[in-house]
């Protein structure tokens, strides 16, 4: 859709679908059926001259359904930009969470107000500013590490643009990266309980966009901070059973800094893109999880299982699931460490039990047996239920209250076990019997078993919406474990039982 004219500052463009309330119409600039056909789960970018000035959702991604969850979801809802995001968000590749800068509202909400539904902030073109800065303490053990430094749009930056000064004396740092998130490493540690002050000058810092001139920021931004202890992995931090509370979402949320030990490693663009850390103590309730998911992007071998890690990332939930988004510059490792599988059996009760396992290391303490392989192939998954397979609810009794009563109950008795991949039709294919991969003499069929089984509980989707979220074992990449074996004692009758005359 091109867009023509001139739209006033503070104004707003609104584009609404042609099936969209009267009240919505009425104040729209355009109705469209054609030119606006969104059901939560595209990427929408506003561009002027090739360049992005905003951009909602992840270019290239599938989210499932929508990206967020309700009340703040792309999809059913009326997402409106926060009156405090004076810009777009100009990166269309990065991971995006609607509830960071948007808020969520029922999509029949009135299209009056500056910042309407689904609407992104347009306005006379502006200068560039800054979108992060240093922390409040840093560790001298940090210290010669990279920070990064992120403008709102992409920019020309001079050696002078950055100014590091500690203690009154001026650091030489060294400036890399760009034209949007610059990473400033120092070329020598800074000194312990040093007080630091750093000064980006706003006029050597220009956009570089054909919009109009290029345009400098509107005034220097100055950050202090000061140099943390010697050992950073002694500093004070927020407990993983803290953040994830007892409830359904996250009970901290924004920047925080916390540590545990890594028990599950899927990092890379195939797997989940992060990995899991525990806190190998935990707080002793069992309401609460004592572990969370890290979202690292597309890195890979950031961390092994056992790596004992501290890092600072803004806590969220996102998909069902609460994760912390990495701050890179401030991941350290502290040594290693053990976790000691936490016992849990099927059946869960009740349906929230599993939520206080989230992103643990957990053996299943019986035997589960293969219900399902439908999606083997297609995703490397299994499900498996305690007691033996689960039947049709309407096989073995009658439709209405008694069927829907066995299939709440089945519900709850069963779980996906899962590879670590978020990629389709993978080859090979890695759960088959005795933890080789699926093959022509090394099959996998429905009423194997396995015994024990340990991995980490994850409540994730399989990489698109046919296997949506779920919880779901995941022993390939787990600390100390490998992948889930099945015995071949489930022989295949050599001929038909016989039924009678």
């Amino acid at each position: 859709m091109s867009l023509t004219g001139v739209l006033a500052d503070g104004d707003v463009f609104v584009v609404v679908h042609g099936s969209a309330s009267q009240p919505l119409q009425d104040v729209a600039d355009l109705v469209s059926s054609a030119v606006i056909n969104f059901n939560g789960d595209d990427a929408v970018v506003l561009r002027h001259d090739g360049t992005a000035l905003d951009v909602v959702g992840q270019i290239g991604v599938d989210p499932g359904s929508s990206w967020g969850t309700s009340p703040t979801s792309t999809a059913n809802q009326s997402p409106r930009r926060k009156a405090t995001v004076e810009t777009g968000d100009s990166d269309g590749t990065d991971a995006f969470d609607p509830a960071l800068e948007w808020d969520g509202f029922p999509r029949t909400t009135s299209a009056t107000s500056a910042n309407t539904p689904c609407s992104v902030v347009v306005a006379t073109p502006l200068p560039p500013s800054c979108r992060s800065s240093p922390p409040t303490t840093r560790s001298v053990s940090m210290s010669a590490r990279p920070w990064w430094w992120t403008f709102s749009e992409p920019v020309n930056v001079t050696g002078a643009s950055f100014g590091l000064e500690c203690d009154a004396v001026p650091v030489v740092t060294t400036v890399t990266g760009g034209p949007t998130s610059f990473t400033l490493t120092p070329d020598a540690p800074l000194a312990e309980n040093a007080s630091c002050t750093l000064t980006v000058t706003a006029a050597e810092v220009t956009d570089v966009d054909a919009v109009d001139p290029p345009d400098a920021m509107s005034a220097d931004v100055v950050t202090s901070f000061s140099v943390g202890s010697l050992d950073p992995c002694t500093d004070p931090y927020v407990s993983i059973p803290s953040i994830q509370g007892s409830g359904a979402s996250a009970a901290i949320t924004g920047t925080v800094t916390t540590q545990g030990v890594v028990v599950g490693e899927y990092e890379g663009s195939a797997s989940l893109r992060g990995f899991y850390i525990q806190d190998p103590v935990g707080d002793g309730d069992p309401a609460t999880s004592d572990a969370l998911f890290v979202f690292d992007g597309s890195n890979a071998d950031r961390v092994t299982p056992g790596d004992l890690v501290r890092l600072t990332g803004v806590a969220s939930d996102f998909q069902g699931q609460t994760q912390i988004s990495l701050d890179t510059a401030t991941f350290i490792t502290c040594g290693t460490g053990s976790v000691t599988p936490t016992d849990v059996t099927l059946p869960f009760a009740p349906a929230a039990e599993a939520e206080s396992y989230e992103g643990m290391l957990v053996r299943f303490q019986q035997t589960l047996t293969v219900t399902e392989l439908f999606q083997l192939g297609r995703f490397g998954q299994v499900l498996v239920s305690a007691n033996g397979r689960l039947a049709q609810p309407t096989n073995v009794t009658t439709p209405g209250a008694a069927a829907n009563a066995l299939q709440a109950a089945n519900d709850l008795n069963q779980i996906f076990i899962d590879d670590q991949l978020q990629t389709q039709n993978p080859d090979p294919i890695a759960l088959g019997r005795g933890g080789a991969a699926l093959s022509a003499t090394n099959t996998l069929r429905g009423g194997d078993t396995v015994t024990d089984p340990i991995g980490v509980l994850t409540y994730t989707w399989a990489g698109n919406s046919a296997s949506g979220n779920a919880y779901r074992l995941r022993p390939i990449g787990a600390l100390g474990v490998r992948p889930s074996s099945s015995p071949s004692t489930n022989a295949r009758s050599r001929r038909p039982m016989s039924v009678g005359p």
